[in-house]
């Protein structure tokens, strides 16, 4: 009895799919000591392992036509974390994982079956988005099964928040209220997004008319109260500089209230923003520990989703050189002929002249 004859890409995905199992346990093992020894070096390796796996995965995206090939290579990245610890928010998560790589797999297969010509830059262009989040998600399950059983102090050294992130989050919050989304990515200084508030529009207008009448109008509410102060043209000139240093002296002090230090006034709004967000949102947590409202288990959700929100805008900044090396990896197996790339006649339904 002849045994089954395996095509040139049936058993190059054979050998892919025992790669990624190598590569994935790697990635995983790299990762974890990058956990336990935030050092730059261990971070470097487990990126650069983290490279390694995600091109590899888009790779199998094209490769594996087979159901069970599909499943295999899926369970490869995702059964490592598994052996982390048990619990139900990280299966959910994993769920949600899994369902974003079998989107993006779905997503390729379509892209190969209705175009005419083929592309895998194109193809894995179109699984970037469920991919990148699928990715994201997993990475930031297997962080929070790590950091979950650390301690209170612990945990609080790994509370902070990263550029990417704070652009997340403000964009989540902006559709509930815009003016918070423009605050996280806004990237004039503090005194020059003061000087654009309505309290100190009248500092900044070329109209000196307009100016002078605004200032009497203070004036006037002055003489009201019993107090006798007149203006002119040479004293508007004289008082713009003093009373535009005192209301920018004022909201500095605001904001350095709600910072917690001293505000210089140079310092970037978005910046600003996200110190003032970390320490609110840090404020919340720990004080609802401190009036035991909620566990202690609370902060490492808290704080892997922060790490989510700085994984997923990385990943999609790192997927053009992730799909550049998957690319060429195929480009290989097509010019050592272990993939054949064939054209068929299509047919296509016309009204006649």
């Amino acid at each position: 009895m002849n045994g089954i004859q395996l095509t040139r890409r049936q058993r190059l995905v054979i050998g892919h799919l025992i790669l990624l199992g190598g590569i994935s346990v790697l990635f995983w093992t790299l990762f974890r000591v990058s956990i336990a020894q935030p050092e730059s070096v261990a971070i470097l390796k487990a990126l650069l392992a983290a490279s390694a796996l995600f091109s590899w995965v888009l790779v199998g995206l094209l490769l594996w036509r087979e159901p069970a090939a599909l499943w295999v290579g899926i369970g490869c990245i995702v059964l490592p974390v598994l052996f982390w610890g048990f619990d139900a928010r990280a299966y959910a998560g994993l769920l949600v994982a899994v369902f974003c790589w079998w989107a993006a797999a779905r997503e390729v297969s379509r892209e190969t079956e209705d175009r005419l010509s083929f592309s895998s830059g194109r193809s894995f262009a179109v699984a970037k988005q469920m991919g990148v989040l699928g990715f994201s998600i997993l990475i930031s399950i297997g962080y929070f099964l790590s950091i979950r059983t650390l301690s209170w102090e612990d945990l609080v050294s790994r509370f902070e928040l990263r550029a990417g992130t704070v652009e997340k989050m403000a964009t989540l919050v902006g559709y509930v209220q815009p003016e918070l989304a423009e605050l996280g990515q806004d990237s004039r200084t503090v005194d020059e997004y003061l000087r654009s508030l309505s309290g100190l529009s009248f500092l900044n207008t070329s109209d000196e008319t307009l100016q002078f009448e605004q200032l009497n109008d203070q004036v006037g509410r002055l003489r009201e109260q019993g107090i006798n102060i007149e203006f002119t043209g040479d004293a508007l000139t004289l008082v713009r500089g003093a009373a535009e240093e005192s209301s920018l002296a004022s909201g500095r002090q605001q904001l350095g209230e709600l910072a917690g230090r001293t505000v210089s006034g140079d310092e970037q709004v978005s910046a600003l923003f996200a110190e003032v967000l970390e320490k609110k949102i840090f404020a919340i947590v720990e004080g609802s520990r401190m009036q035991e409202r909620i566990p202690d288990r609370t902060l490492p959700v808290f704080i892997a989703l922060l790490f989510f929100l700085t994984v997923w805008p990385l990943a999609l900044i790192l997927f053009s050189l992730w799909s550049f090396v998957a690319a060429l990896c195929i480009g290989l197996f097509r010019s050592w002929r272990w993939i054949e790339i064939s054209r068929h006649a299509a047919l296509q339904d016309r009204m006649e002249r």
